[in-house]
């Protein structure tokens, strides 16, 4: 298989699915940032989950004030 210019693959990938660069651009980010929020989201509930608390305000709130702490 014949290793191509990643630009090329994607105006050949826009042409098969009849649509500009452009617009296979966006939307193909639109859908990685898609993925990669359901991914947080999922980690907000297991942390939220881990401590009982019932609101992604009550989270802030907990954040803020102490109450748990940020590990990055």
């Amino acid at each position: 298989m014949e290793v191509q210019h990643p630009l090329r693959m994607i105006e050949e990938v826009a042409r098969d699915l009849n649509m500009g660069r452009e617009r296979l651009e966006m939307e193909s980010l639109k859908t990685f940032l898609e993925k990669e929020l359901i991914g947080i989201e999922a980690e907000i509930y297991k942390i939220g989950a881990k401590h009982g608390i019932r609101s992604i305000f009550e989270l802030d709130e907990k954040l803020k004030n102490g109450a748990i702490t940020r590990k990055i």
